[in-house]
């Protein structure tokens, strides 16, 4: 069942190539409503502390990866459902091949979450950074200004995804040494206890300073501004899931086995510290904004800071909270942004 999260966007973006322009809003809709009704039946059928995993862990679903759908799903339904009934949308008058770029950032959004192999999930990230980066550019006016910011999103974030494979390889390396293999969730969860400690602090370190610029944390933020300030009003909305929900997603992952590995408060302290920065970065610079696109960009820097910063207090109610903050921003940014496209795109 989780893999129709994937399924069903690449079935719609094989639909748009096949059928007129003029029907593909109807593709929108009915993407809505199949990813609306998958996510529901998955939450059903996934009973209290119990996890869905195929043979090899390369689909993983339990209950902080359904917080994680639902919160994508969150952002995803309204864009799908606002191409669909705008039919002067950026996107939409581009036709078949954003709209292709857009799907296929959801596949991988949604694979992402999904998975339970920790290889798998920077391969998936890395993908919504190329599908991203080939959107925000297709059909815009002001080249210039797109091209700069589409140039910075993508060197930003592949020097930052190139730490994060690094700390990928070293967990893997570590985990290795207490005699466990393969990259799958349940091999390292067992192998965690076991680890060296500076291993597992140098490998969170550069997890999260690959997935930190990922998600627009500072000082890595510097591409979140401009890139959200570019680009049009769905794909800005839809950028706005990839931080805190792929992104901060593959941080909490790995939180959990440093945890376990007893570096937890090394690790709460580096989240606590990074949280705080990025909050005292973007207040000042949402106080001087013009551009409100920019503007919104600066509060999701904020944002982040404040659900790492949740998830370095480490107790249940820290990362409770973490957690419901970026459920709320999950729900009110794809709303800002598609406001702000009636305004101004």
């Amino acid at each position: 069942m989780p893999l129709l999260l994937i399924g069903w966007p690449i079935l719609a973006l094989v639909a748009v190539w096949l059928v007129p322009k003029s029907a593909q809003r109807w593709i929108m809709l009915a993407l809505a409503a199949l990813l609306v009704g998958t996510v529901c039946l998955l939450a059903w059928t996934l009973p209290d502390n119990s996890i869905f995993q195929s043979t090899g862990e390369w689909i993983r679903v339990d209950l902080l990866s359904l917080v994680m759908i639902a919160a994508i799903t969150a952002v995803v339904l309204p864009v799908l459902l606002y191409l669909a009934l705008n039919p002067h949308a950026a996107v939409i008058r581009e036709g078949a091949r954003s709209l292709s770029w857009l799907l296929a950032m959801l596949a991988a959004m949604y694979g992402v979450v999904i998975t339970g192999n920790i290889g798998l999930l920077w391969v998936a990230v890395e993908a919504t950074t190329i599908c991203s980066a080939l959107l925000i550019v297709q059909g815009q006016k002001r080249a210039r200004a797109t091209l700069e910011a589409a140039w910075k999103y993508i060197l930003i974030c592949s020097v930052g995804i190139i730490f994060a494979l690094l700390g990928t390889i070293l967990f893997y390396f570590a985990a290795q040494r207490t005699g466990s293999h393969g990259l799958d969730w349940s091999a390292l969860i067992g192998a965690a206890p076991g680890m060296e400690g500076n291993l597992v602090r140098l490998a969170f370190v550069f997890v999260l300073v690959g997935y930190g610029a990922k998600a627009g944390l500072a000082p890595m933020h510097n591409w979140l501004p401009d890139t959200y300030s570019q680009a049009p009003a769905p794909v800005a909305a839809i950028l706005s899931a990839i931080p805190f929900g792929c992104a901060g997603y593959a941080v909490f992952r790995l939180y959990a086995l440093v945890a376990l590995a007893g570096e937890q408060s090394f690790a709460s302290t580096i989240l606590i510290g990074l949280g705080l920065l990025s909050v005292a970065i973007a207040v000042p610079f949402m106080l001087v904004q013009s551009d409100i696109k920019r503007l919104l960009a600066y509060s999701s820097v904020e944002h982040i800071g404040l659900v790492f910063l949740g998830l370095g207090f480490g107790s249940a109610l820290g990362i409770s909270a973490a957690l419901l903050h970026l459920f709320n921003h999950s729900l009110a940014k794809p709303a800002a942004f598609l406001t702000v496209g009636e305004i101004t795109d």
